[in-house]
């Protein structure tokens, strides 16, 4: 017999469940396989750390940016005087760093709407593994773990159980 709140397992006639505390009603469900309950809150904490490293280089590319901007012309000397490096690469650094950090901030909420098991956190979270796909190797790790862990056979189901939990 399976709890219907979290999917452990029952002892014999229990009328609560040894490892949520809830009471057991009517017949157990079939047992959910328990992928996302047990992968999820080591899913919001890599989210976390991985967005707070995204903060770092977003803001490391925006300082870069406006370094260039104030040294672009001291650096080239007059050199390759064609070539206006001031006036291209601090906007598409500033630009970049700019989504990185916003990327970072909807990781941050991804990682705590996770933790507190919000229905939003999982949509988010399934969202922003896509885009970390293209970000090899931390990124591309992280998009496929959380698509493993969220999108399952029974995905949804799972999540729903371990937000009842």
């Amino acid at each position: 017999m399976y709890c219907n709140h979290c999917g452990g397992g029952l002892q014999g006639d229990s009328r609560f469940c040894a490892a949520c505390g809830k009471p057991v009603a009517g017949a157990p469900p079939a047992p959910v396989a328990r992928r996302a309950v047990q992968h999820l809150r080591l899913l919001a904490i890599f989210w976390i750390v991985f967005s707070a490293l995204r903060l770092l280089g977003g803001s490391a590319r925006i300082a870069s940016a406006r370094w260039i901007g104030r040294i672009g012309d001291d650096w080239l000397n007059g050199w390759m005087a064609g070539w206006p490096i001031r006036e291209i690469l601090p906007p598409m650094l500033a630009f970049s760093g700019a989504w990185t950090i916003l990327a970072a901030l909807a990781g941050f909420a991804a990682g705590a709407g996770l933790l507190e098991r919000q229905s939003w956190a999982r949509v988010l979270a399934i969202v922003l593994a896509f885009m970390a796909l293209f970000s090899p190797p931390v990124g591309t790790a992280l998009g496929i773990y959380t698509l493993w862990v969220l999108l399952g056979s029974k995905g949804d189901e799972e999540f729903r159980v371990s937000r009842a939990a």
